[in-house]
């Protein structure tokens, strides 16, 4: 299936990863939909306004929630922050401190923010990014080689800024497939 990823046990078979997001309740679940992962979003800085007039889901979750996550399931949690906060000391403490086993970074678009990153967690926490604009995707490959644990593709706010008929034309037009490729057996 186009742009899913790559299988990290290295037999290049294209697999998709259900990863459950979440603001408290019914992380249990997840395992019975057969994902692997449970996120809590934390991103909240100008995405009201990014997103403004579109059917995009803005949630309001906090460290509450992601420590009622980690205590109802033994999935890998992630914990999605913006990136302006991913360097915010006191922010990445209480999202180690209530159990993330992973940060994502949303709107990275160069590699010098995740550099920045990678560096202030040290091997605290994992790191994964999203590719959610125009500037990220041409920087997919400059990304990747800085290894984050994952990259996840958003489409809600790459359809936003590219103004395509669906959030789901990355899917279809070879962008998805693009990233995929350039992530090589990052997880996608």
């Amino acid at each position: 299936m186009p742009g899913i990823g790559r299988d990290r046990r290295g037999a290049g078979a294209r697999v998709m990863d259900l990863v459950l997001f979440s603001h408290g309740r019914f992380p249990e679940r997840a395992r019975v939909l057969g994902c692997s992962a449970v996120l809590v979003d934390l991103e909240q800085s100008d995405k009201a306004d990014r997103q403004a007039g579109f059917d995009t889901q803005i949630s309001r979750n906090s460290i509450v929630d992601l420590r009622l996550v980690r205590q109802q399931t033994d999935l890998s949690v992630i914990c999605r922050v913006d990136r302006q906060r991913s360097i915010d000391k006191v922010l990445i403490s209480q999202i180690i401190e209530a159990g993330a086993d992973e940060l994502l970074i949303a709107m990275v678009e160069e590699p010098d923010e995740l550099e920045a990153v990678m560096e202030f967690v040290g091997n605290e926490i994992k790191v994964g990014i999203m590719i959610e604009t125009v500037r990220a995707v041409a920087a997919c490959k400059e990304l990747a080689s800085l290894s984050p644990e994952r990259v996840f593709l958003g489409l809600n706010d790459l359809w936003i800024e590219r103004h395509t008929n669906s959030r789901f034309d990355a899917l279809i037009d070879g962008t998805a497939d693009a990233v995929a490729e350039a992530c090589g057996t990052i997880a996608f």
